[in-house]
């Protein structure tokens, strides 16, 4: 919840990184720990995106709903 509200408003880039998922708008970044895609069971293969943009404020409405499932 800090980090939705930490950014200012606009297009949020998601990146996947080695420790997680990169979330970065503006000058503002934070890398969210994420599990290793080798402890989910295999996939068809498909041709994985390197990045995507996501609008801000449907990022934020996604992650305030589900934050408290999520949460400790």
């Amino acid at each position: 919840a800090e980090v939705v509200a930490a950014l200012p408003e606009g297009d949020v880039v998601l990146t996947p990184v080695k420790a997680g998922i990169q979330v970065q708008r503006g000058s503002c970044t934070f890398v969210l720990p994420a599990i290793d895609a080798v402890e989910f069971p295999a996939m068809a293969d498909v041709q994985p995106k390197t990045h995507f943009s996501v609008d801000g404020d449907e990022f934020r409405n996604a992650i305030r709903r589900t934050v408290r499932a999520v949460s400790d």
